[in-house]
């Protein structure tokens, strides 16, 4: 305040700073960037996450629709299901009834069609072969409430984009049973045993050197494998071992009878040294985030029947639900003998191609189901509907 000098030198210095800021504001302002956001770091993530609210919101209003009035069908196929051949398959009290899914990826639509799955075919457990999640985060977690809704048990594994934080929320709900490391668990007279994916990989920021995840899958299945051989010399043998990925499921072969997996997003089946190992598709139609203008694929679950007394698998029910712009369900039963004997090829999920104009209908169904009884050559029977 004394030296009037120093004070008009700073109030030159500032105009200069403010006024070269200015200039240089002024020579590279662009109004369209404000439409056009840039991010780094941490949200780097968030289009690919958010993408288009407003039409995300509206085509997955249409995209609920349609699965409900496609899954009111499954009532009507399951009993013109139940009307076709297998052997082995009786009521609820001739065999035990397991929902296989994985792979949900965030789509809530899963989450209500589980319950009437559960209800319509009389499921006993439903098992999770992982990635119920897409990003691991925590915020995710509230969307996977409804499985603590369920009224059976839900065994579950952790997949590659499932945290730490996403199996222990899951494990905090009394009727979810967790399978990690190894673990051994009785569910429904079935014993289960499996463990999560060794990696964490939520999106393409995240990446593991293909090397490095062999070996963590391998060395995981190993020890997955001792667990089977402890269960074994204990008198308590393993009916069915859940992982996430097959290279986890090497070392089990021969040592179990039936091994589960996802992370494909494909059906497929494989037997090696009298094990059967059973892929499931994306029973989220690999997630919400096909909304945003990727390659829509259709809900995949389905119902394993084991015998009662040998608790050995005796038909596969696989219920596909059509994806975004489809307008199907279709549940096919297979006899556990047509895997086994290698009639049942890898089922990969066909080439959908983008619709021009992503609109579904949401009007109802109102097909009957068909039904197809097995041939000869190939023990397999289906029910459709449009």
């Amino acid at each position: 305040l004394r030296r009037p000098r120093d004070a008009a030198v700073g109030v030159l210095a500032a105009a200069v700073v403010l006024a070269a800021g200015g200039g240089t504001a002024a020579a590279t302002a662009r109004a369209s960037a404000l439409t056009e956001p840039t991010y780094t770091g941490l949200l780097a993530q968030a289009p690919a996450l958010i993408g288009s609210a407003r039409a995300t919101a509206t085509r997955f209003d249409q995209y609920s629709r349609q699965v409900t009035a496609l899954t009111a069908n499954v009532t009507q196929l399951y009993g013109a299901l139940s009307t076709l051949p297998a052997d082995g398959v009786g009521s609820d009290s001739e065999d035990v009834r397991l929902l296989f899914v994985a792979d949900i990826h965030n789509n809530p639509e899963t989450f209500e069609v589980l319950p009437r799955l559960v209800e319509q075919f009389g499921v006993e457990a439903v098992v999770d072969a992982g990635d119920i999640s897409d990003q691991g985060t925590v915020a995710e977690n509230r969307l996977y409430d409804p499985v603590g809704r369920l009224p059976v048990p839900y065994v579950y594994v952790r997949g590659n984009h499932d945290s730490a934080a996403t199996q222990a929320h899951l494990a905090s709900f009394g009727n979810v049973v967790v399978l990690d490391e190894g673990a051994v668990a009785e569910v429904a007279g079935v014993r289960f045993a499996g463990t999560g994916d060794p990696v964490f990989t939520p999106g393409p920021q995240v990446s593991i050197d293909d090397a490095d995840v062999e070996a963590l899958s391998e060395r995981a299945g190993r020890t997955l494998a001792a667990a089977v051989e402890r269960a074994e010399r204990d008198g308590r043998p393993v009916d069915v071992a859940v992982v996430h990925r097959r290279a986890m499921a090497e070392p089990l072969y021969g040592r179990v009878p039936l091994v589960l997996d996802g992370h494909v997003h494909r059906r497929r089946s494989l037997v090696r040294d009298g094990t059967l190992a059973l892929t499931q598709g994306s029973s989220g139609g690999a997630g919400v985030r096909t909304l945003l203008g990727g390659q829509a694929q259709p809900l995949a679950m389905s119902v394993l029947h084991l015998d009662r007394q040998t608790r050995r698998l005796i038909a596969v029910d696989d219920i596909t639900i059509g994806g975004l712009g489809q307008r199907s369900v279709t549940v096919e039963r297979r006899a556990a003998s047509s895997y086994l004997d290698g009639q049942v090829p890898d089922a990969e999920v066909p080439d959908q191609p983008e619709p021009s104009s992503p609109q579904p209908s949401t009007s109802e169904p109102t097909s009957e189901p068909s039904t197809a009884a097995p041939s000869a050559e190939s023990p397999t029977a289906v029910a459709s509907a449009p």
